[in-house]
């Protein structure tokens, strides 16, 4: 995965740096469980097991965006992808961490899934922009 940070190419590393770099990383590549309707059976369903002892009821860390691993890259499966990465962030805004998070789904190629993700603090102020090229590469 290939990724770039308010304009600049980054690395992993660069994310130990930023608080909410973190929490973008850690909100779209854990492995969130998947929801009964995804169409999964147990025990293969995924998801952290820390997840069963939430403090809030249904609160889950990560996003379901490994479904799509193996999916083609039709417009519905970006539609997914988008949900799934909003899904994912959508802790930010509840906590207020953020005021608003906009995220993109873009086909590169004929496999490659890039993610857009933009998160504003209050007063429309950019706080974070990240660009996650090949999410599976």
């Amino acid at each position: 995965m290939e990724l770039m940070i308010n304009g600049q190419e980054a690395d992993l590393s660069d994310f130990q740096a930023d608080e909410l770099a973190q929490a973008v990383l850690i909100s779209l590549f854990s492995w969130r469980k998947s929801e009964v309707d995804d169409g999964i059976k147990a025990p293969k369903r995924q998801g952290w097991w820390g997840d069963t002892f939430a403090i809030v009821q249904g609160d889950r860390i990560g996003s379901r965006l490994w479904l799509l691993q193996r999916e083609k890259l039709v417009p519905s499966v970006l539609r997914r992808a988008k949900d799934y990465a909003e899904q994912s962030l959508q802790w930010l805004i509840e906590d207020r961490i953020v005021e608003r998070v906009v995220v993109e789904a873009k086909r590169a190629g004929t496999n490659q899934l890039d993610l857009y993700v933009i998160c504003y603090k209050p007063h429309s102020e950019r706080a974070f922009d990240a660009v996650f090229k090949d999410i599976w590469g």
